[in-house]
């Protein structure tokens, strides 16, 4: 049974009534506009829950039992990264793992003052054009080769603008009963557009690697509830989209660049490409894992045995300037051993399984459109950022802990208000429409 939150007061300041509103759009719209953007809403929520510090363990008692686990897996991960700066040397290096272990203070508060979801489409949708807008700008006025080459960085950049056309894509569906629902299934539809756009000039192939792996994973989940039939015709339609698409230009030529790295790297063994490189730091970092399967070699120990290798001529002088494998179950097991490898799988999995067992209840009140598109939301995050985990070390990522870890919160919080018992008193103020 289901534990509901405390109710949000009948009557509340302006400011604090849109405070997670506002930390929801501006995490969103500003997400690679700012780049100190990705602290905006961690700050403002952290500031926020603090007054109310002393509800803190009731609070988290009562958190579902999905929720809860969520929150001690990503607990769990910080922890992990504490333990390896200390084996390294390092100290408490306490800027990383500080920014999860605030989550939680963050989600309680998010749980007693949830935002309206109509910020979370708006958000994403902004946030989409305006990177599909500056992509546009670099690659066609600037004559950069890839957008945000010196933004933040291409891969980000692809990733984020994929991020945002794919929840873009999962809010045309929850928009429909809102009074304004025209202008917003337009945005939607722009910034799905415009968000496509940027990660096809970002050139990361991992993002579409990614993006593909995800289309087909809520194509399997929506699809499938209604017709197996239109599942088929839906997976035969991408396909062939795929194929198409294959053949634009600045597709094309990254994924023929990628086929010409990879017969180099396995006819010749020349690691100084991108593709290359990343081989073989992964046959690297797979033999360290070997050797140290339970502790890992932390750190330090992986940049002593990488740059000793790099010294003996057994590794390219490439990859001396990378601290990781570029990708993120590697980095993981390599340095922190198998229990950091299924910390991180935890994560994943727990951030998935609350959405997965919150798309199979039977909603009780509310808009069952818009609940359906926020659990297809909340899913595309755990499938997405293991996607872009396996081209990349991204979980280390500030930008990362914050657009998956704190956005999950957010669209797990606009879930339980959902799903939470509403009272029959007639002097209940009514909740504002989403």
């Amino acid at each position: 049974m289901r534990i509901a939150m405390p109710a949000i007061p009948p009557v509340q300041p302006a400011l604090a009534a849109h405070w997670s509103n506002i930390a929801l759009f501006l995490l969103l719209s500003c997400s690679m506009l700012i780049k100190p953007s990705n602290f905006l809403a961690p700050l403002m929520l952290l500031a926020a829950s603090v007054p109310a510090w002393r509800s803190w363990k009731r609070e988290l008692a009562a958190l579902p039992r999905e929720f809860r686990w969520f929150c001690w897996a990503v607990c769990l991960l910080a922890i992990s990264w504490l333990l390896d700066s200390l084996l390294s040397g390092q100290g408490l290096r306490l800027d990383k793992a500080l920014k999860i272990i605030a989550l939680v203070p963050c989600a309680l508060y998010l749980l007693r003052r949830p935002p309206q979801a109509v910020w979370l489409w708006l958000g994403a949708a902004l946030g989409a054009i305006a990177c599909g807008l500056v992509a546009i700008y670099q690659v066609q006025v600037l004559h950069l080769p890839r957008a945000g080459d010196t933004y933040i960085n291409p891969i980000e950049f692809g990733d984020t603008s994929t991020q945002l056309a794919l929840l873009c894509l999962c809010g045309t569906q929850a928009v429909w009963r809102h009074p304004r629902r025209m202008l917003l299934v337009a945005l939607l539809i722009a910034g799905f557009t415009l968000g496509i756009t940027g990660s096809v000039l970002s050139g990361t192939r991992g993002a579409w690697l990614a993006g593909l792996i995800a289309l087909a994973f809520l194509g399997w989940w929506y699809v499938g509830q209604h017709s197996k039939r239109l599942l088929a015709v839906l997976v035969v339609c991408m396909g062939a989209s795929c194929i198409m698409v294959a053949q634009y230009g600045p597709i094309h030529a990254r994924l023929q660049a990628m086929h010409q790295e990879i017969n180099r790297y396995r006819l010749q063994g020349h690691a100084a490409t991108s593709v290359g490189a990343r081989l073989q730091m992964w046959q690297f970092a797979s033999a360290l894992t070997a050797q140290r399967p339970l502790t890992g070699w932390s750190q330090k120990g992986y940049d002593a045995e990488r740059l000793q290798q790099v010294e003996q001529g057994r590794l390219d002088p490439l990859l001396g300037g990378f601290n990781h494998p570029h990708n993120d179950y590697l980095d993981a097991s390599a340095k922190r051993g198998i229990p950091g490898l299924l910390i991180l799988l935890a994560c994943h999995l727990c951030c998935l399984l609350y959405f997965w067992r919150a798309a199979k209840r039977q909603p009780q009140t509310g808009d069952a459109a818009e609940r359906q598109a926020l659990c297809a939301a909340g899913m595309l995050l755990p499938v997405l950022f293991a996607g872009f985990g396996l081209t990349d070390t991204h979980i280390t990522s500030s930008r990362t802990v914050v657009m998956y870890f704190y956005l999950a919160a957010f669209i797990m919080a606009l879930l339980e208000r959902a799903d939470a018992p509403r009272p029959a008193s007639a002097s209940t103020p009514a909740r504002p429409a989403a």
